[in-house]
């Protein structure tokens, strides 16, 4: 039992510092998309940030879940602080809208 926690720790911090890279690539998808609205798009930024948040809400959900599944309170602090900096990118850079 004890070597299943390990690794559902090690998935769920993956999980973690996954949405959290995904957020910043969404943010920099967005900054870029509304710096310069006519520069050309070949990749669709618009879809990478849309994407890259959504994957980022769902890795960080599931690392959240297997965090308080196995008890590990203490990274619900971060987990919040994390969710907070995300909806906190997403105001700075709503002027740019």
């Amino acid at each position: 039992m004890q070597a299943t926690d390990g690794w559902l720790a090690w998935i769920g911090s993956a999980a973690l510092f996954g949405g959290f890279a995904l957020a910043a690539l969404g943010a920099v998808a967005y900054a870029e998309e509304r710096l310069e609205p006519d520069a050309p798009d070949p990749l669709g930024t618009h879809t990478v940030f849309h994407g890259a948040w959504l994957f980022a809400t769902v890795a960080i959900a599931g690392g959240a879940f297997l965090v308080f599944h196995l008890g590990l309170v203490d990274e619900l602090a971060l987990i919040a602080t994390a969710y907070a900096l995300m909806h906190g990118i997403k105001r700075l850079l709503r002027p740019f809208a």
